[in-house]
């Protein structure tokens, strides 16, 4: 996967919604550091994929620690599980994090090249991939007594995985940026179909992708990482629509890797190289963004994995060894924000920025995006 060793993009922000403001779309907290400890993550890549469940709470992919963190929605530690290995429930370098409706956890085991699903508590249910029972050259399915996979290109096989999202109907589609591929399976691990191909530009082409995600009506979106751009297909592989180019404009990407989509139907990129999140409809129109480069609140080295919970709250893994958290953005729930063009001390008015994407959220497509643009000229 494409990295930069320096920062690649300096992005300031001045967007709607994504402000420190008191009322309205921001930064709300942050947990984490390096290290081996409970909530800690390990390494240069520590804390990557990232998934939400009904409830709240927040599962993170420790890559660096060969081990999955479950946290409650503010950063509590709650439980974890994983260490290095071969064996049922081991690790060797996870990376994506995907949930399905009933609380199945689904993690791409990338250098074990294999797939592993536990239950909510992490407790093992079974493995898939080439060779992961009896070391045999084919598409195996453990339960217990399991082993690395084989890596390569066959049917169920995986070459460097990466991502892994879970349909409305509860398949489950795995990407990875040596696969140039999409790969769908069951919930029980049978293979199904696949698309794509590479590294290439085509429409059903990749080069080297990193993230996949799906919408409640069963379309799967894909972070194609090297063409700079997200990819839109339907359920069996059917092309939709694509966006994004090389840049560090508005649509524009420079490493797009975690991709998530949220209640309303709009996608969340983390354009990792340009160290900032982009948001945009279901078709590809800009929204909005938000983060730049560094260690402070909002600022991301580089952002890696997203989440969107149920209520809209934004989770972002900050993955490299110097940031090595989480971070949650949205907006707050501790207070009522005051009536539109209420004059607080000092006489500027505020909340009339947070009220008109309030009522953004409730269209769609160009009409939401030209209120945005709208709102986006009022006062905070």
């Amino acid at each position: 996967m494409k990295r930069c060793l320096v920062l690649c993009a300096f992005v300031v922000v001045a967007v709607l919604g994504f402000t420190s403001s008191a009322y309205g779309f921001g930064f709300l907290t942050q947990w984490g550091s390096t290290g081996t400890g409970d909530g800690q993550f390990g390494g240069s890549q520590g804390a990557e994929g990232i998934v939400t469940d009904a409830s709240g709470n927040v599962f993170v992919v420790d890559r660096g620690n060969n081990r999955v963190q479950e946290f409650t929605s503010i950063g509590g530690f709650l439980t974890k599980w994983g260490t290095f290995g071969t064996a049922a429930g081991q690790f060797s370098g996870p990376f994506g994090i995907a949930r399905d409706a009933t609380g199945n956890l689904y993690v791409v085991d990338s250098f074990n090249f294999r797939v592993e699903k536990f239950n909510s508590a992490g407790a093992f249910i079974a493995a898939w991939g080439w060779g992961v029972s009896s070391g045999a050259a084919q598409f195996e399915k453990c339960i217990s007594s399991c082993r690395a996979g084989l890596d390569g290109t066959g049917d169920g096989q995986f070459h460097s995985p990466t991502g892994v999202a879970v349909g409305a109907g509860g398949s489950v589609y795995v990407i990875g940026d040596g696969d140039e591929r999409v790969q769908k399976f069951d919930s029980n691990g049978n293979f199904i179909g696949k698309w794509g191909s590479g590294p290439g530009t085509a429409n059903n082409q990749f080069d080297h992708p990193v993230g996949i995600a799906t919408d409640a009506t069963g379309n799967v979106y894909v972070a194609d990482t090297d063409n700079e751009r997200v990819s839109k297909f339907d359920s069996n592989g059917v092309f939709i629509t694509k966006w994004g180019s090389q840049g560090s404009g508005d649509g524009q990407f420079t490493s797009p890797e975690g991709i998530a989509v949220d209640s309303a139907g709009n996608v969340w990129v983390t354009d990792a190289n340009a160290d900032r999140v982009q948001e945009f409809t279901s078709t590809g129109t800009f929204l909005a963004k938000f983060g730049s480069p560094g260690t402070g609140d909002g600022q991301f080295t580089p952002p890696q994995g997203i989440a969107v919970d149920a209520v809209g709250n934004v989770f972002v893994t900050d993955s490299n060894s110097t940031n090595s958290r989480v971070q949650k953005f949205g907006e707050p729930q501790s207070s009522t924000p005051p009536p539109p063009g209420s004059q607080p001390p000092g006489g500027t008015t505020t909340g009339q920025r947070a009220a008109a994407r309030k009522k953004c959220k409730k269209l769609k497509g160009k009409r939401r995006a030209k209120c945005i643009k709208k709102a986006k000229k009022l006062p905070v």
